[in-house]
């Protein structure tokens, strides 16, 4: 699986004498369009609480992922009130950290974090195709179509070129193919660090709301 998401917007359109489907989609447009959180947490519960109940109030979307280099816990009640979205940006703005929807599920990310799970292999046998590139963005790196690899995920890039082998994070990755070609192939936008691994984002605890 290389995408799970929602049509938004199909379109049929003519190039000679081919008709082309072309469809827009969107991973969890209902959810971040129409999730509204109202609620009070109670005194002692942390940013995580709130991210949980934003989780919550977004249908179809499940808890993902969490990777914060703290948690604030409220020493008063909290009221969360508004579009789930900007409860969200709120939250990861506090600690300079990245939100996302993915394949249906919810992952909060700070730079020094990465999605959990041992990192994919980029080398000549392991489908890396030609050199990698450096841009202002990161390294840009070409390969063969691996669905594993995705933003916020780990890979490990071996090339001749040494200066640039090592553990990076993926930010972007754009996939490409052809039923009428041989080649099916992605390019990844990697920055080098050394990244911690995200914890499971936990689920919401009725407890911890106030009506």
């Amino acid at each position: 699986m290389l995408y799970a998401g929602q049509i938004t917007k199909p379109a049929v359109v003519r190039e000679g004498l081919d008709f082309i489907l072309e469809l827009t989609c969107d991973d969890g447009a209902t959810a971040y369009r129409d999730a509204f959180v109202n609620v009070t947490l109670a005194a002692g519960s942390t940013h995580e609480d709130a991210i949980a109940h934003c989780a919550g109030e977004m249908t179809g979307i499940t808890p993902g992922n969490i990777g914060l280099p703290a948690d604030v816990t409220f020493t008063r009640a909290k009221v969360c009130y508004g579009p789930a979205r900007h409860v969200m940006t709120q939250v990861a703005n506090h600690y300079g950290a990245d939100w996302m929807i993915q394949n249906g599920e919810l992952h909060v990310l700070h730079p020094d974090y990465c999605l959990p799970g041992e990192g994919a292999l980029l080398n000549e046998s392991g489908g890396m195709l030609g050199s990698p590139k450096p841009t202002d963005r990161g390294l840009e790196v070409s390969c063969l179509l691996r669905p594993e690899i995705t933003v916020g995920s780990l890979v490990r890039v071996e090339s001749i070129v040494a200066d640039y082998n090592g553990d990076y994070k993926v930010v972007a990755v754009k996939s490409e193919g052809d039923t009428h070609a041989s080649r099916w192939g992605s390019r990844l936008t990697l920055v080098n660090g050394k990244f911690k691994q995200a914890k499971k984002l936990k689920k919401r605890k009725k407890k911890d709301e106030h009506a």
